[in-house]
């Protein structure tokens, strides 16, 4: 289950302030009070305490006086963002993300109590694929399918049950977080498929739809939990998602304090994805964000594929994992949903279509189309760092756009 965790910042550089604060107060006690170390001693002082104040207020901010409202309660009360629907597939994000990045706080997700609500047996679907490829826009227009159930990244659910599955936060060091499933012989498999299974039956759905896109990574480990899943990996074209990757904050998309890029460095290494990039780039990745987003859109395609070989040579991979191109979902919704439908046995929805004809005409999606994310780096520069990823990233690029 979820740890508890201490409501102040546990990020890095908080927790350094924290130690020179206290450094800084054992220091002028034994300084006179008029004196210029003094002087300077709290002129520091409030100058890290002033870096800190930011984090903390985000905190202060996000903790209700009267406890954190029940999630089960968030789910099927709440529905921003998704007018058509009558719950909240945003509820275990967990709600309060900036809150969860700082703190690590992740409250457990309670079972539903009703003896109603059961597990349903139908195959889950599950939406992975690199971020900023299109797994937030295929998450949504699957939502607007009558039958599906849909979670958008429910770590709290996850969390739930095993702790590991926190790579984000700035407790996720401390919890050993794992990108790629390895450890898992502590996790309660059976009481996470019920609980994940039982979740449509709340809102008189048939089918559980989740995305979370480092999943990708993490695909051996869910068709354990779940044999009967189903995989719909969405691929776009490369430097557009490096582009829109260089466009976030350094903590917002790899981790506090970086850990989740650790975890990609990790998953670079392992034999299984006999996949490579040279020392030069990787020096470049120190500080490219760009570079950096070239390399974990790489290895989630190669990810992807490495499990739907594994697949082959047990059943026909194509009953269960399904590749679709964000391009092709722009321009022609209706054909790749349909695949998707007939991919997930999911009956035929005018409904679905007609709702996600509606999203893509969105000024915000607009302004996404194929290959139109704006750039912090001039193309020359984009294409020096290309240029120096190495074979295994240019012949993907090759394959699936971005050279």
């Amino acid at each position: 289950m979820a740890t508890k965790c201490d409501k102040s910042c546990q990020c890095s550089n908080c927790r350094y302030i924290s130690v020179a604060l206290q450094a800084i107060n054992i220091a002028s006690s034994y300084s006179v009070t008029k004196n210029e170390i003094a002087k300077e001693a709290n002129e520091f002082r409030g100058l890290l305490e002033s870096l800190s104040a930011k984090h903390q207020s985000i905190i202060d901010s996000t903790f209700p006086t009267d406890g954190d409202a029940d999630p089960m309660k968030i789910f099927i009360d709440k529905r921003p963002y998704y007018q058509w629907l009558d719950f909240n597939p945003n509820a275990f994000l967990p709600e309060n993300f900036q809150r969860f990045l700082l703190t690590g706080i992740c409250a457990p997700v309670p079972l539903p109590e009703s003896n109603n609500i059961k597990p349903v047996d139908t195959a889950p679907i599950f939406v992975v694929g690199c971020g900023r490829s299109g797994t937030t826009i295929l998450g949504r227009m699957l939502s607007c399918h009558p039958h599906i159930a849909y979670l958008n990244e429910p770590r709290q659910l996850w969390m739930t049950y095993m702790n590991l599955f926190d790579i984000w936060s700035a407790m996720s060091r401390s919890r050993q977080g794992q990108l790629v499933m390895q450890d898992t012989e502590s996790v309660q498999v059976a009481a996470l498929n019920q609980h994940f299974l039982s979740i449509p039956s709340m809102v008189d759905r048939q089918v559980l739809c989740e995305k979370t896109p480092e999943n990708v990574f993490k695909l051996p480990f869910i068709k354990t939990v779940f044999p009967s899943a189903k995989f719909v990996h969405i691929l776009r074209n490369g430097r557009s998602v490096a582009r829109s990757i260089a466009r976030f904050q350094l903590h917002t998309w790899f981790g506090s304090d970086g850990y989740k890029w650790e975890q990609l460095l990790q998953a670079l290494r392992m034999p299984q994805f006999n996949f490579s990039v040279p020392v030069s780039f990787l020096s470049l990745c120190e500080y490219s964000l760009f570079a950096r987003g070239l390399l974990e859109w790489a290895l989630g395609v190669v990810a992807g594929r490495y499990f739907a070989r594994q697949l082959g040579q047990t059943q026909d991979m194509h009953e269960c994992y399904l590749e679709i191109r964000y391009e092709d979902l722009l321009t022609s919704c209706e054909s790749v949903l349909t695949r998707i439908e007939v991919f997930g046995g999911l009956e035929h929805s005018d409904e679905m279509i007609q709702l996600a004809k509606s999203i893509l005409e969105n000024p915000e999606e607009k302004r996404t189309k194929a290959g139109t994310a704006v750039s912090v780096l001039s193309k020359d520069e984009e294409d020096s760092i290309i240029e120096l990823s190495g074979q295994d990233i240019c012949n993907l690029l090759r394959e699936l756009g971005g050279i």
